[in-house]
């Protein structure tokens, strides 16, 4: 059975969420069709397959502000008046506790909808929250939420205020790991909704060369790639490079792939270390560019650590370092 599936997203596309695409095009390949929400693209760096399978141009803009209301202007129809006016009777009914600032962009929001979605599946509760209503104007439509995890340390998310109203219209909501559905039920979402579901990844992409020749030139090519942000890690794996270097091993190289707040303070580590020559910073590359990187590396490091046990890394570096 074809299914009509609406994906949504805070920014599309975007390198750093690989699996959205995955997503896309699967349902794709099924025979189902798809339509594509998302208030802006990431940045410019677009993969392969988004531009082999024209998924960028294919983005219907939601506004996420009363600035970006013009952009989506050109995107409405005479012959879809009833359903604005159905809409607008919606927001202005069931979301009175908002803001009239907040009813414009919702019902904006809601105007580019389709309204023959049988599933919708909504990429975290950033961009759950910009839809609370989608149950009142799609009742007949399965709303899958996917929760990745919680939010980033320091950073306020007005959203976390809407999670109920987000538990409340999400028929499932799914998430990666035991971990982050424990942290669901600690945000207060009903036990039931939960489901847990691995990011999923297609392996076909990841070939490594069957003659791997390891520590070409002798040299240690080290590799990382994430969000460039304190819960990542990479101050410490920094810190750990150097330790190793300090203890006489010299033949390695690290790359760190990504981009985030942190960027600045790692580049500034880096300097301030003497490691320029050893360790580079490279930005965001496309998944396909990554893919490249790690078939010629030798070792993938993931630094990432529970915030809570930062204060005892840093002790464990602190200490090395001295003997």
């Amino acid at each position: 059975m074809q299914l009509n599936i609406g994906i949504f997203a805070e920014y599309y596309p975007n390198t750093f969420k690989p699996y959205i695409d995955w997503q896309i095009l699967e349902f794709m390949k099924q025979g189902h069709k798809v339509t594509i929400y998302a208030h802006s693209a990431w940045d410019k760096i677009i993969d392969q397959e988004v531009i082999q399978y024209n998924l960028h141009k294919k983005v219907i803009r939601y506004p996420s502000t009363l600035k970006t209301l013009p952009k989506i202007l050109h995107s409405l129809r005479p012959s879809k008046i009833p359903w604005y006016f159905h809409v607008a009777k919606i927001i202005q009914t069931k979301m009175d506790d908002l803001s009239l600032k907040k009813k414009i962009i919702a019902a904006f929001r809601g105007f580019v909808l389709s309204p023959y979605h049988d599933v919708c599946l909504i990429n975290n509760l950033a961009t759950a929250s910009y839809f609370t209503f989608i149950k009142d104007l799609l009742p007949n439509s399965c709303v899958a939420v996917y929760y990745h995890g919680a939010p980033l340390p320091g950073v306020h998310k007005e959203y976390m205020r809407e999670r109920e109203r987000i538990f409340a219209v999400a028929d499932i909501i799914f998430t990666p790991t035991n971990y982050s559905a424990k942290n669901l039920l600690e945000l207060g979402c009903p036990k039931e909704k939960i489901i847990v579901v691995p990011v999923g990844l297609n392996l076909a992409k990841f070939n490594p060369p069957k003659a791997r020749i390891y520590k070409k030139d002798d040299v240690m090519r080290i590799l990382s790639v994430g969000r460039l942000s304190p819960e990542k890690g990479f101050l410490y794996a920094i810190e750990a490079i150097n330790i190793v270097i300090k203890k006489g091993f010299n033949n390695l190289s690290y790359t760190i792939i990504g981009q985030g707040p942190q960027e600045r303070e790692l580049r500034e580590k880096i300097k301030s270390l003497g490691l320029t020559e050893k360790i580079s910073v490279v930005g965001a590359k496309s998944n396909t560019e990554v893919i490249k990187y790690l078939a010629q590396s030798d070792v993938f490091l993931l630094p990432s650590y529970p915030m809570k046990v930062a204060p005892k890394i840093k002790a464990l570096l602190s200490k090395r370092l001295k003997q």
